[in-house]
Protein backbone atom coordinates (compact mmCIF):
# COMPACT_ATOMS: atom_id res chain seq x y z
CA UNK A 1 0.00 0.00 0.00
CA UNK A 2 1.45 3.74 -0.80
CA UNK A 3 1.49 6.13 1.53
CA UNK A 4 1.47 9.10 -0.74
CA UNK A 5 -1.76 11.19 -0.42
CA UNK A 6 -4.07 11.58 -3.44
CA UNK A 7 -6.06 14.00 -5.38
CA UNK A 8 -9.50 13.27 -6.44
CA UNK A 9 -10.44 13.27 -10.20
CA UNK A 10 -10.54 17.00 -12.07
CA UNK A 11 -12.76 15.17 -14.35
CA UNK A 12 -15.71 14.54 -12.04
CA UNK A 13 -19.28 14.62 -12.62
CA UNK A 14 -22.59 14.91 -10.80
CA UNK A 15 -23.27 11.75 -8.64
CA UNK A 16 -27.46 10.71 -9.09
CA UNK A 17 -29.31 10.78 -5.88
CA UNK A 18 -26.88 12.43 -4.10
CA UNK A 19 -27.85 15.44 -1.94
CA UNK A 20 -25.31 17.64 0.17
CA UNK A 21 -26.19 18.71 3.73
CA UNK A 22 -24.43 21.53 4.93
CA UNK A 23 -25.11 23.15 8.22
CA UNK A 24 -24.17 26.72 8.80
CA UNK A 25 -23.58 29.33 11.89
CA UNK A 26 -22.75 32.86 10.72
CA UNK A 27 -21.27 31.96 7.81
CA UNK A 28 -18.79 33.69 5.76
CA UNK A 29 -18.42 34.27 1.91
CA UNK A 30 -15.96 30.94 1.69
CA UNK A 31 -19.96 29.41 2.11
CA UNK A 32 -21.04 30.08 -0.90
CA UNK A 33 -17.79 28.73 -3.10
CA UNK A 34 -18.14 25.58 -0.91
CA UNK A 35 -22.05 25.45 -2.26
CA UNK A 36 -20.88 26.24 -5.91
CA UNK A 37 -18.38 23.43 -6.10
CA UNK A 38 -20.46 20.80 -4.11
CA UNK A 39 -22.96 22.00 -7.04
CA UNK A 40 -20.61 20.54 -9.65
CA UNK A 41 -20.84 17.34 -7.35
CA UNK A 42 -24.08 16.33 -6.07
CA UNK A 43 -27.57 16.79 -7.18
CA UNK A 44 -28.39 19.68 -5.42
CA UNK A 45 -27.84 21.03 -1.41
CA UNK A 46 -29.54 21.56 1.73
CA UNK A 47 -28.17 24.29 3.72
CA UNK A 48 -29.82 23.46 7.36
CA UNK A 49 -29.07 27.46 9.07
CA UNK A 50 -27.94 27.39 12.56
CA UNK A 51 -27.92 31.35 12.79
CA UNK A 52 -29.76 33.36 15.52
CA UNK A 53 -32.07 36.30 14.28
CA UNK A 54 -29.93 39.14 13.53
CA UNK A 55 -26.77 37.69 12.31
CA UNK A 56 -25.46 37.54 8.69
CA UNK A 57 -27.15 33.95 7.75
CA UNK A 58 -27.03 31.72 4.41
CA UNK A 59 -29.58 33.27 2.87
CA UNK A 60 -27.61 36.61 3.21
CA UNK A 61 -24.24 35.08 1.39
CA UNK A 62 -26.20 32.54 -0.64
CA UNK A 63 -28.62 34.57 -2.30
CA UNK A 64 -30.77 32.41 -4.41
CA UNK A 65 -29.24 29.51 -6.76
CA UNK A 66 -30.69 27.21 -8.04
CA UNK A 67 -30.96 23.61 -6.34
CA UNK A 68 -30.25 24.78 -3.08
CA UNK A 69 -32.66 25.23 -0.30
CA UNK A 70 -32.12 26.92 2.96
CA UNK A 71 -33.70 25.68 5.91
CA UNK A 72 -33.68 27.44 9.75
CA UNK A 73 -35.43 28.78 11.93
CA UNK A 74 -33.38 31.70 13.44
CA UNK A 75 -31.77 30.29 15.84
CA UNK A 76 -28.96 27.83 17.18
CA UNK A 77 -30.76 24.00 17.50
CA UNK A 78 -27.23 22.12 17.66
CA UNK A 79 -25.61 20.51 14.19
CA UNK A 80 -27.63 16.87 15.22
CA UNK A 81 -30.46 18.60 14.75
CA UNK A 82 -29.97 20.73 12.04
CA UNK A 83 -28.37 17.73 10.04
CA UNK A 84 -31.34 15.62 11.22
CA UNK A 85 -33.81 18.80 9.70
CA UNK A 86 -31.78 18.65 6.54
CA UNK A 87 -32.24 15.05 6.13
CA UNK A 88 -36.23 14.69 6.53
CA UNK A 89 -36.09 17.56 3.57
CA UNK A 90 -34.19 15.15 1.44
CA UNK A 91 -36.56 12.29 1.12
CA UNK A 92 -35.53 11.98 -2.93
CA UNK A 93 -31.84 11.23 -2.00
CA UNK A 94 -29.92 7.66 -2.24
CA UNK A 95 -26.86 9.00 -0.60
CA UNK A 96 -26.41 11.98 1.53
CA UNK A 97 -22.84 14.14 1.58
CA UNK A 98 -22.40 16.30 4.35
CA UNK A 99 -20.62 19.01 4.54
CA UNK A 100 -19.49 22.14 7.64
CA UNK A 101 -19.72 25.43 6.36
CA UNK A 102 -15.56 25.58 6.42
CA UNK A 103 -15.02 22.43 4.17
CA UNK A 104 -14.70 22.90 0.39
CA UNK A 105 -14.70 19.55 -1.22
CA UNK A 106 -11.98 19.35 -4.32
CA UNK A 107 -13.13 18.55 -7.56
CA UNK A 108 -14.32 14.76 -7.65
CA UNK A 109 -14.20 13.95 -3.97
CA UNK A 110 -17.76 12.99 -4.17
CA UNK A 111 -17.96 10.32 -6.62
CA UNK A 112 -14.32 8.62 -5.75
CA UNK A 113 -16.33 8.30 -2.17
CA UNK A 114 -19.45 7.08 -3.84
CA UNK A 115 -17.25 4.83 -6.09
CA UNK A 116 -16.05 3.01 -2.78
CA UNK A 117 -19.20 2.31 -1.50
CA UNK A 118 -20.57 0.86 -4.22
CA UNK A 119 -17.74 -1.38 -4.03
CA UNK A 120 -18.46 -2.09 -0.65
CA UNK A 121 -22.09 -2.78 -0.15
CA UNK A 122 -21.46 -3.61 4.04
CA UNK A 123 -20.00 -0.18 4.01
CA UNK A 124 -22.66 2.44 5.19
CA UNK A 125 -20.74 5.70 5.36
CA UNK A 126 -17.05 6.66 4.14
CA UNK A 127 -14.96 10.14 4.36
CA UNK A 128 -11.80 11.52 3.36
CA UNK A 129 -8.93 11.51 5.51
CA UNK A 130 -8.89 15.54 7.34
CA UNK A 131 -5.73 17.03 6.32
CA UNK A 132 -4.07 20.12 7.80
CA UNK A 133 -3.09 22.26 5.05
CA UNK A 134 -0.57 24.89 6.78
CA UNK A 135 2.01 22.07 8.24
CA UNK A 136 0.71 19.53 5.35
CA UNK A 137 0.04 16.81 7.48
CA UNK A 138 -2.76 14.41 8.76
CA UNK A 139 -5.04 16.05 11.52
CA UNK A 140 -5.17 12.57 13.29
CA UNK A 141 -1.18 11.45 13.10
CA UNK A 142 -2.55 7.73 13.50
CA UNK A 143 -3.62 8.25 9.58
CA UNK A 144 -0.04 8.15 8.14
CA UNK A 145 0.33 4.44 9.86
CA UNK A 146 -3.45 3.28 8.56
CA UNK A 147 -3.59 1.20 4.60
CA UNK A 148 -5.10 3.77 2.20
CA UNK A 149 -8.76 2.33 2.76
CA UNK A 150 -9.70 1.41 6.49
CA UNK A 151 -12.34 0.37 8.22
CA UNK A 152 -12.41 3.02 11.05
CA UNK A 153 -14.75 3.10 14.11
CA UNK A 154 -15.53 6.50 13.75
CA UNK A 155 -14.94 9.45 11.25
CA UNK A 156 -15.46 13.17 11.49
CA UNK A 157 -18.96 14.26 9.74
CA UNK A 158 -17.83 17.04 7.42
CA UNK A 159 -16.88 15.06 4.00
CA UNK A 160 -19.23 12.10 5.30
CA UNK A 161 -20.86 10.02 2.33
CA UNK A 162 -23.57 8.06 3.70
CA UNK A 163 -26.42 5.74 2.53
CA UNK A 164 -29.70 6.75 3.32
CA UNK A 165 -30.54 2.29 3.64
CA UNK A 166 -27.43 2.41 6.41
CA UNK A 167 -28.82 5.86 8.23
CA UNK A 168 -32.17 4.19 8.35
CA UNK A 169 -31.11 1.24 10.56
CA UNK A 170 -30.13 3.88 13.10
CA UNK A 171 -32.22 6.86 15.21
CA UNK A 172 -30.46 9.45 13.11
CA UNK A 173 -28.28 12.04 14.97
CA UNK A 174 -28.46 12.75 18.12
CA UNK A 175 -30.01 15.88 18.91
CA UNK A 176 -29.16 16.49 22.85
CA UNK A 177 -25.55 16.25 21.99
CA UNK A 178 -26.06 19.48 20.60
CA UNK A 179 -22.53 19.41 18.94
CA UNK A 180 -19.49 17.47 19.70
CA UNK A 181 -19.69 13.79 19.60
CA UNK A 182 -22.56 13.32 17.32
CA UNK A 183 -20.33 11.59 14.21
CA UNK A 184 -18.92 9.41 16.62
CA UNK A 185 -22.30 9.23 17.94
CA UNK A 186 -23.65 8.09 14.54
CA UNK A 187 -21.12 6.19 13.40
CA UNK A 188 -20.94 3.55 16.42
CA UNK A 189 -24.67 3.34 15.53
CA UNK A 190 -24.06 2.43 11.97
CA UNK A 191 -21.31 -0.03 13.27
CA UNK A 192 -24.02 -1.59 15.96
CA UNK A 193 -26.37 -2.13 13.06
CA UNK A 194 -24.04 -4.10 11.13
CA UNK A 195 -22.21 -1.41 8.68
CA UNK A 196 -18.76 -0.56 8.46
CA UNK A 197 -17.60 2.62 8.43
CA UNK A 198 -14.61 3.45 5.91
CA UNK A 199 -11.75 6.37 5.49
CA UNK A 200 -9.37 6.52 2.04
CA UNK A 201 -6.37 8.15 3.84
CA UNK A 202 -5.40 9.48 -0.28
CA UNK A 203 -8.48 11.40 -0.39
CA UNK A 204 -8.00 14.49 1.29
CA UNK A 205 -10.11 17.42 2.80
CA UNK A 206 -8.66 20.03 4.11
CA UNK A 207 -9.96 20.88 7.40
CA UNK A 208 -9.33 23.22 10.54
CA UNK A 209 -10.05 21.75 14.10
CA UNK A 210 -11.49 25.05 16.09
CA UNK A 211 -8.92 27.52 16.74
CA UNK A 212 -5.39 24.31 16.77
CA UNK A 213 -2.27 25.50 17.68
CA UNK A 214 0.78 23.28 17.93
CA UNK A 215 2.77 24.17 21.28
CA UNK A 216 6.24 23.31 22.26
CA UNK A 217 10.17 23.10 20.70
CA UNK A 218 11.09 21.22 17.58
CA UNK A 219 9.11 17.67 16.98
CA UNK A 220 8.48 17.79 20.46
CA UNK A 221 4.90 19.62 20.30
CA UNK A 222 1.35 19.13 21.56
CA UNK A 223 -1.87 20.23 19.79
CA UNK A 224 -4.03 22.13 21.32
CA UNK A 225 -7.94 23.06 19.80
CA UNK A 226 -8.31 26.41 21.86
CA UNK A 227 -12.10 25.42 21.70
CA UNK A 228 -14.59 27.93 23.34
CA UNK A 229 -15.41 26.95 27.01
CA UNK A 230 -18.91 26.33 26.25
CA UNK A 231 -17.69 23.75 23.76
CA UNK A 232 -15.32 22.33 26.37
CA UNK A 233 -18.12 21.32 28.36
CA UNK A 234 -19.74 19.57 25.64
CA UNK A 235 -17.20 17.58 24.09
CA UNK A 236 -16.32 15.89 27.37
CA UNK A 237 -20.35 15.29 28.31
CA UNK A 238 -20.98 13.98 25.37
CA UNK A 239 -17.62 11.87 25.28
CA UNK A 240 -17.84 10.37 28.52
CA UNK A 241 -21.25 9.67 28.12
CA UNK A 242 -20.65 7.35 24.96
CA UNK A 243 -18.18 5.79 26.42
CA UNK A 244 -19.92 4.52 29.08
CA UNK A 245 -22.55 3.50 26.84
CA UNK A 246 -20.23 1.64 23.82
CA UNK A 247 -17.73 0.18 26.01
CA UNK A 248 -18.99 -3.21 25.77
CA UNK A 249 -19.57 -2.76 22.42
CA UNK A 250 -15.92 -1.34 21.66
CA UNK A 251 -14.11 -1.36 24.48
CA UNK A 252 -10.78 -0.04 23.06
CA UNK A 253 -12.89 2.96 21.11
CA UNK A 254 -14.05 3.55 24.56
CA UNK A 255 -10.92 3.81 26.29
CA UNK A 256 -8.97 5.55 23.48
CA UNK A 257 -11.78 8.45 23.42
CA UNK A 258 -11.20 8.94 27.61
CA UNK A 259 -7.68 8.71 26.47
CA UNK A 260 -7.94 11.70 24.24
CA UNK A 261 -10.19 13.90 26.55
CA UNK A 262 -7.16 13.21 28.88
CA UNK A 263 -5.24 14.70 26.58
CA UNK A 264 -7.10 17.86 26.35
CA UNK A 265 -7.37 18.33 29.82
CA UNK A 266 -3.05 18.27 29.56
CA UNK A 267 -3.19 20.85 26.80
CA UNK A 268 -5.84 23.16 28.23
CA UNK A 269 -3.74 23.25 31.49
CA UNK A 270 -0.51 23.55 29.22
CA UNK A 271 -1.76 26.27 26.45
CA UNK A 272 -5.32 27.71 27.04
CA UNK A 273 -6.45 30.21 28.83
CA UNK A 274 -8.46 31.44 31.19
CA UNK A 275 -7.21 27.77 32.32
CA UNK A 276 -9.15 27.46 35.88
CA UNK A 277 -12.78 28.43 33.73
CA UNK A 278 -11.96 25.86 30.76
CA UNK A 279 -10.66 23.28 33.11
CA UNK A 280 -14.11 23.75 35.20
CA UNK A 281 -16.20 23.34 32.63
CA UNK A 282 -14.28 19.94 31.29
CA UNK A 283 -14.72 18.17 34.88
CA UNK A 284 -18.51 19.14 35.19
CA UNK A 285 -18.66 17.92 31.49
CA UNK A 286 -17.20 14.84 32.93
CA UNK A 287 -19.15 14.50 36.27
CA UNK A 288 -22.70 15.15 34.28
CA UNK A 289 -21.61 12.67 31.51
CA UNK A 290 -20.84 9.97 34.10
CA UNK A 291 -24.44 11.04 35.56
CA UNK A 292 -26.18 10.95 31.80
CA UNK A 293 -27.56 15.13 32.49
CA UNK A 294 -26.59 18.14 30.75
CA UNK A 295 -26.17 21.91 31.43
CA UNK A 296 -28.17 24.48 29.82
CA UNK A 297 -25.73 26.74 31.16
CA UNK A 298 -22.94 25.61 28.17
CA UNK A 299 -25.12 26.71 25.69
CA UNK A 300 -23.86 29.04 23.63
CA UNK A 301 -26.08 32.65 22.40
CA UNK A 302 -28.76 31.86 20.74
CA UNK A 303 -28.76 28.47 20.94
CA UNK A 304 -32.22 26.49 21.82
CA UNK A 305 -32.10 22.63 23.11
Amino acid sequence: MTNTPLQPSNKAEIVDDTIAIFTAYEPSENLKKSVLETLKQCTSVVVADNTPNGKRNARDVLGNIKNVTIIGDGANIGLATALNNAVAQSTSAHYFFLLDQDSCPQPGLVESLHSILQSHPDAGAIGPAPWDEINKRYIDPRTSQRDDLSELPVIITSAMLIRKSALETTSGFRDEFFVDCVDQDFCLQLRKSGWKVLQDKRILLPHSLGEMKWHGIGPFKLRATHHPTWRLYWAARNGVMLSKEYFSFDKRWALTNLAILGYWILTVTLFEKPRITKLQALFKGINDGTRGRMRQTYLPAGAIL
